[in-house]
């Protein structure tokens, strides 16, 4: 008896890793940025990729010349993505890295 409650323990704590094969996703506000440079990057690389805009993400922003340089992941793609967005907000590239 004494082996029963160790065993419910160990089969509902390997419970909690069996995940249940859905999506996971971050909340909305995440995945569309607000700010014009994330959105029309998030928006041209989704287009690029023909994927939904909750399927793209972007990880990292950094200056480059007059403008920005966004990185984004994207659902179904081999590697990240870049694209360069003028400082008026205008893609001017958009290419896997």
């Amino acid at each position: 008896m004494p082996r029963t409650p160790l065993l419910l323990a160990a089969i509902l704590i390997l419970a909690g890793c069996v995940g249940s094969g859905g999506r996971t996703t971050v909340s909305a506000a995440q995945e569309v940025p607000g700010d014009v440079t994330g959105a029309a990057c998030h928006k041209a690389v989704a287009s690029a990729v023909g994927r939904s805009g909750n399927d793209v993400l972007i990880y990292d922003r950094r200056a480059a010349g007059d403008g920005v340089e966004v990185r984004v992941t994207a659902a179904g793609q081999s590697g990240p993505w870049r694209c360069l967005v003028g400082a008026d907000g205008t893609v001017t590239s958009v290419a896997p890295l």
